[in-house]
């Protein structure tokens, strides 16, 4: 599909009217459509380097505002261009057209692309690691707190535990405060929803703090 997408912006005199003028010409094609803006030469060095989808939002503000007049084929044209970039799955495929056109001409692009690719990955792998894993440490010279999966199949709510304990047992900083977790029912102790929000419920109990996960070095 992105294969019928493309955006060129070409610097020219493309306004017989005015043939001594340099304009800047945007050219776009969709799916279904294809549609022509003629902006002012100055937008050109502005833009020719931009993503795709901020191109087309650029020309297109620019016929708002300065109330442009073509014939009805072109207004029908842009109308349809701008109606299907209001979609944001449709506004990804142009921004990774725009990608694949960046990695096609360019050599360095392509180079950057496919580290960027590699990262996305990466980010991806890390974000399922943590996903699933079952407890995450957070710690401070002389001090630590657990942030601990409820068990069961679900795994649904996490503890905030001291590492340490007492001859009275381990506290738990729940949304009431600081207990012990002996006297706590499950629901009480496993009370935040989330790893995302128990990590920076401990945080912000204990400031300038490193994150890692169990069984990593200490």
């Amino acid at each position: 599909m992105t294969d019928s997408i493309l955006v060129r912006v070409l610097l020219g005199a493309f306004d017989y009217m005015h043939p001594s003028e340099q304009h800047t010409q945007v050219v776009v094609q969709i799916p279904g459509a294809r549609a022509s803006y003629l902006l002012p030469g100055g937008l050109f060095d502005g833009l020719k380097g931009r993503a795709w989808p901020e191109v087309v939002d650029v020309a297109h503000e620019h016929y708002v505002q300065s109330w442009a007049v073509g014939d009805r084929v072109s207004e029908t044209a842009r109308a349809a261009v701008h109606e299907w970039l209001r979609e944001d799955a449709n506004r990804d495929e142009m921004y990774a057209a725009w990608e694949q056109d960046q990695a096609r001409r360019y050599p360095v692009a392509r180079k950057l692309l496919k580290e960027n690719e590699q990262l996305r990955a990466r980010v991806a792998e890390l974000e399922a690691l943590a996903g699933s894993a079952t407890e995450f440490r957070v710690w401070e010279p002389g001090y630590g707190l657990c942030v601990r999966r409820a068990p069961g199949a679900d795994g649904s709510g996490f503890a905030i535990l001291e590492a340490r304990s007492s001859d009275k047992g381990r506290r738990a900083w729940t949304a009431t405060g600081w207990q012990y977790s002996a006297v706590l029912a499950g629901e009480e102790l496993f009370c935040w929803p989330d790893a995302q929000t128990a990590v920076a419920e401990a945080r912000r109990i204990m400031p300038g703090t490193e994150v890692r996960e169990a069984g990593e070095g200490s």
